[in-house]
């Protein structure tokens, strides 16, 4: 059975859903800082690494991910991480 009224109890800001991409919408004109928490959860194989990596035009950004390497040693280890 499939619930058809399903609702979210806690209301979110687009910025907090746990989503893998992250957007913003800023001014051009003007200096401004955004900062996106993810929760990670490995769902791979136990001792895996993965590496940020940031694709796009970045002549006009300065991003940075942290941590930058993710290393999980167990299946399903969560970790946060600030982008």
């Amino acid at each position: 059975m499939i619930p058809t009224d399903v609702g979210c109890p806690v209301q979110l800001t687009p910025r907090e859903i746990n989503y893998p991409s992250m957007a913003a919408q800023v001014e051009m004109r003007n200096t401004y800082s955004v900062s996106f928490t993810r929760t990670v959860t490995n769902v791979g194989r136990a001792n895996s690494t993965y590496v940020a990596s940031i694709k796009g035009d970045l002549s006009k950004l300065r991003i940075s991910v942290e941590p930058n390497i993710l290393h999980f040693v167990v299946f399903c280890m969560q970790v946060v991480s600030l982008a």
